[in-house]
């Protein structure tokens, strides 16, 4: 019990727990897996899927028990994932159960890989991170509401029109 994490290498990355991660995971009595693998995309729910960044690489992350997989580690892990990605403004997001992503804010881009710390384990996806105006709304948001608004105006004025001519 000196305290020290223990890392796992593995073909696709590496993680290393804390001790208290261990000690939480000690109390089981059955045997542990420890799986990191890439994910394609397509095999991901349709919405899930429509939330991952095209060019993006899914990567699932968990620890197994007898078919119980354990995502709250009850202390933090620091996992390092190879990544091909050559673009300058990549970003990392864990996926939650709803398919909701979240952007991981401690990581680092490095040497053909990214290493960040986290308490629970999920799919994790790296990819370009979304271009942003100023405000930081997406700008696909800003065109689909330009264009909503558009078609509002258009509509608004063929209206008018319309009843311009039945008087």
């Amino acid at each position: 019990e000196d305290g020290n994490p223990v890392e796992f290498v593995l073909s696709q990355g590496k993680i290393e727990l804390s001790h208290d991660v261990l000690t939480r995971l000690s109390d089981r009595s059955s045997a542990l897996s420890v799986v990191l693998k890439t994910v394609e995309i397509s095999s991901l729910n349709e919405d899930i899927r429509v939330n991952v960044p095209e060019g993006a690489v899914v990567f699932s992350i968990s620890l197994e028990s007898m078919g119980d997989y354990i995502h709250e580690l009850g202390g933090i892990a620091r996992i390092t994932l190879p990544i091909s990605l050559t673009e300058d403004n990549l970003s990392l997001w864990y996926m939650d159960d709803s398919g909701v992503m979240h952007k991981v804010e401690d990581t680092v881009f490095s040497d053909g890989s990214v290493s960040f710390t986290t308490d629970h384990l999920s799919y994790y996806i790296v990819g370009p991170t979304p271009v942003s105006n100023s405000n930081g709304f997406s700008l696909l948001y800003v065109a689909v509401i330009v264009i909503a608004i558009s078609g509002v105006l258009t509509i608004a004025v063929i209206l008018l029109r319309k009843s311009k001519h039945n008087l």
